[in-house]
């Protein structure tokens, strides 16, 4: 994994399908999409990258927040892996200016909504691989410490829920704290934090000692 990270941008992406849409995926999805009611600081839900106002632009501030997420998300602990999801709205107010904006007919999982991010294709004048292919490069180029960036550029997956698209960034446990760019965030409820003072930075690395 460390030799993939180091050496991939050097290679021309031959990118699998952009959907898997396998049964064993959704379950997983709509599994730790219920969990999450409950772990909330494992995991993380956004309703996609594209503003819900009238201006329908895309917000330039998601991806680098969903990076430092991934980073507080591996900091719980060894034991605990987590998960984002795109495409999921946590507000009822959210997914009610979606329906509204977008047309689409959200789908109610535990206390969130599957809103998909399809809906936002054709506002980007995109595709989705190359929706996808935001998160990846982004990560990829981040300053996200190793080997955390590698695994989750192997574990970034872009699934069918009943007809709607999710991106699925699936958060492995780690054996040791991570930063971004030596600097480290942490998780507190479902908010990510830098973590800053000797206390909460011990507290992280007593975690994985």
């Amino acid at each position: 994994n460390l030799t993939v990270g180091l050496i991939q941008s050097f290679f021309v992406e031959k990118e699998p399908p952009a959907i898997f849409t396998g049964t064993g995926n959704a379950l997983s999805f709509e599994n730790a999409l219920r969990r999450s009611r409950i772990e909330t600081s494992a995991y993380e839900c956004k309703q996609g990258i594209v503003q819900l106002n009238n201006s329908r632009s895309e917000d330039k501030e998601i991806i680098p927040k969903i990076i430092e997420t991934i980073c507080g998300i591996a900091n719980i602990g060894p034991e605990n892996p987590g998960a984002i999801f795109i495409g999921v709205a946590d507000k009822d107010t959210d997914k009610d200016r979606i329906e509204n904006l977008d047309g689409v007919r959200s789908i109610k999982i535990g206390a969130r909504y599957c809103v998909g991010i399809d809906r936002e294709l054709s506002i980007l004048k995109t595709n989705l691989e190359s929706y996808k292919k935001r998160f990846v490069d982004a990560i990829s180029y981040s300053k996200l410490s190793e080997p955390l960036k590698s695994d989750i550029l192997t574990k970034i997956d872009c699934i069918d829920y009943k007809g709607m698209s999710i991106i699925c960034i699936w958060i492995p446990t780690q054996q040791a704290p991570s930063t971004i760019n030596d600097v480290l965030f942490i998780r507190e409820g479902s908010s990510t934090h830098e973590a800053k003072g000797y206390q909460k930075t011990q507290a992280v690395v007593t975690r994985f000692s």
